[in-house]
């Protein structure tokens, strides 16, 4: 099971990476976000070009902002950006 996991893992991120985070509708990476990385806060902003590292178990506050070319990952933990 934990092997179907991580294979999932790697196929929503390389699904993102080769064409979600290139979409230029802010609407559609932030639902596409919302969706896999574990939780979102209200009036979030995801530019264009940021990387997923690993799906799952991040939360980023409301009101924030990712940049370009950013990477989003948690390295075996879960990582929260809070307001």
């Amino acid at each position: 099971m934990a092997g179907l996991r991580s294979k999932l893992g790697l196929f929503v991120r390389d699904v993102w990476d080769l064409g979600v985070c290139h979409i230029p509708l802010r609407h559609v990476r932030r639902w596409w976000l919302r969706a896999v990385l574990g939780g979102m806060g209200e009036d979030v902003s995801v530019l264009m070009h940021v990387h997923v590292m690993e799906p799952g178990g991040v939360f980023i506050g409301s009101r924030r902002v990712v940049n370009a070319h950013c990477i989003l990952g948690r390295r075996g933990r879960a990582v929260e950006s809070n307001e």
